[in-house]
């Protein structure tokens, strides 16, 4: 956590605040780092963006003991009930009665460009729910909002679930990843190397592509955003494609109700992922693309 938000606050301007609270003694939590990272980028991201004129975003982590009462009010279900408590809070615009009741849905957002900003909430719903946690969202419209994750100890959980990203093949081929947004292009360069892959970022076309020239006989892949700030991360598969046909590559997207798919089909077709996904899924594809002849 320390680690990701000193590089969020190199990111960010001086007008957002992270306020910590965070226990000394708190206990472990049974869960893969990666995806564990992942809900504390979405979560801050989500915070930063209902904070337009800068202000406060509150971390809090500790233990809680939890009667039944207060389990079957949220949701939970423990043995001893005992519970890590993760709240991420902001004083923002805060949502409606609406946007909280659809708050974790797939592609709800209550942003605009909602594809180039983190992989989604309800990923890290997914994530919680994998873990026996559960999250509940609080918030008052232009007063803030607070997202409350309960996690159980670890020497309470019972095991996950064998879907976890961690237990996918990785390994040590060389990736290219292409995304403009900083924080997701962390997130995916960690999320790789995590299993083994090189990985090298670029944030735009001509990046990009300059990097290749030098350096294609190295790159086993290539994962690219389609909207990129100069041109479509199609243009760039596109052009590589001109002297490597057999190219590797994987385009993502939070825009695919915009995307002309049925024109580029042949691009597309088994090479398209759409935001958010699950990192689990993301990492079974590359596998599938660098291990198609």
């Amino acid at each position: 956590y320390y680690s990701l938000k000193d590089f969020l606050l190199h990111l960010w301007d001086s007008s957002i605040t992270i306020q910590e609270e965070i226990g000394e003694d708190v206990e472990m939590i049974f869960g893969d780092k990666g995806e564990i990272r992942q809900v504390f980028l979405n979560l801050l991201l989500n915070a930063k963006e209902a904070l337009p004129e800068g202000g406060l975003i509150g971390v809090k982590m500790k233990n809680v003991v939890l009667n039944q009462k207060e389990e079957e009010r949220l949701g939970l279900q423990s043995k001893t009930k005992q519970y890590v408590l993760l709240q991420i809070s902001d004083n923002g615009v805060g949502l409606t009665e609406e946007q909280k009741r659809h708050i974790f849905e797939p592609f709800f957002t209550t942003k605009f460009k909602e594809g180039k900003k983190g992989l989604g909430l309800s990923v890290v719903y997914g994530i919680v729910k994998k873990m026996q946690g559960n999250i509940i969202v609080e918030s008052t419209k232009n007063r803030g909002t607070t997202f409350s994750l309960y996690f159980p100890v670890a020497e309470m959980a019972q095991k996950l679930e064998p879907n976890s990203y961690m237990q996918i093949k990785g390994g040590q081929e060389t990736i290219l990843i292409v995304e403009d947004v900083p924080e997701v292009q962390l997130l995916l360069i960690e999320l790789l190397q995590s299993v083994g892959y090189k990985v090298v970022g670029a944030s735009n076309f001509q990046e990009a592509f300059d990097y290749y020239q030098k350096h294609a006989k190295k790159i086993d892949l290539i994962i690219s955003d389609v909207v990129l700030p100069d041109f479509y991360g199609t243009e760039l598969i596109q052009k590589i494609q001109e002297t490597r046909p057999d190219l590797k590559y994987i385009l993502i997207s939070g825009y695919a109700e915009q995307l002309d798919i049925e024109k580029d089909k042949n691009l597309f077709r088994g090479h398209f992922l759409q935001k958010p996904f699950q990192p689990s899924i993301l990492l079974q594809m590359v596998r599938q693309q660098l291990d198609n002849k």
